[in-house]
């Protein structure tokens, strides 16, 4: 009866034991995962607001390390023919003076007098920016300028 006893007693430890190495292999994962796996970090940058064209702009560009992406929004009562434009055409955006041409323009939110929209640009190059410039050429062409 002792022999028993004495198993069941080595039996547990010994499942203890592999329980708690479990534990603390899943633990030492979970860190490394997280550590490994960090999330994209975006930078917003300052808003500006210009009125050009019979159309307030409001633009604020948002980068991470593999897009630009520039939130533009136009409200204009006397001409609302601009709220319609796809400004992948009519805008040239720059990154270190360096020309970026991939971009696509997709609209969020559009009514008769306002459109919300996003130029996202794929950023081909992964380095550290220094400057941002947008020139958006219309009747009074626009250029904005961000030291980032």
């Amino acid at each position: 009866m002792f022999d028993q006893v004495g198993k069941l007693s080595f039996s547990n430890k010994y499942l203890s034991l592999l329980f708690l190495s479990a534990l603390f292999f899943l633990f030492i994962f979970v860190i490394d995962l997280s550590t490994r796996y960090k999330p994209e970090s975006i930078k917003t940058l300052s808003s500006k607001e210009i009125i050009k064209n019979l159309t307030r702009f409001t633009i604020t560009p948002h980068l991470s390390s593999s897009e630009l992406s520039i939130d533009i929004a136009m409200e204009s009562f006397q001409n609302p023919s601009i709220l319609s434009l796809d400004l992948s055409q009519f805008i040239i955006v720059k990154l270190n003076k360096s020309l970026q041409e991939s971009m696509t323009w997709s609209t969020v939110k559009q009514n008769d007098a306002l459109t919300h929209g996003q130029l996202n640009v794929d950023l081909s190059e992964k380095t550290d920016y220094s400057t941002l410039d947008i020139h958006i050429f219309l009747d009074d062409p626009i250029d904005l300028q961000w030291t980032l």
